[in-house]
């Protein structure tokens, strides 16, 4: 696809949306110790794309227009490591509670 399609940019209007929800649960989850540990995960996963958008906009001006490449491998290692943090800790969470089903 490229970048002026309409299922593109609904795409990643999608995925912005997520990664941006996911970086305000972060927040919360710092304040009020969502986990017992690791509560910066989600906002770990969150900022990498968002993060990568806005280098993206504010570039625009520049010469390139995108960011670097190098940041669209520093967002997705960034958002996969917050998520596996998260996936880890939910897990860690329910069998210290005993709501794990075998």
């Amino acid at each position: 696809m490229s970048s002026v399609e309409a299922a593109w940019l609904v795409w990643m209007g999608g995925y912005l949306a997520m990664t941006v929800t996911l970086a305000v649960f972060g927040i919360v989850a710092v304040q009020r110790h969502v986990f017992t540990r690791w509560n910066f995960a989600p906002v770990l996963a969150g900022v990498g794309v968002p993060l990568l958008f806005g280098i993206g906009i504010v570039r625009v001006s520049s010469v390139s227009g995108q960011a670097p490449e190098w940041g669209s491998l520093l967002a997705v290692v960034m958002t996969s490591v917050g998520l596996i943090l998260i996936g880890y800790r939910m897990q860690a969470e329910a069998e210290r509670t005993g709501e794990v089903a075998a």
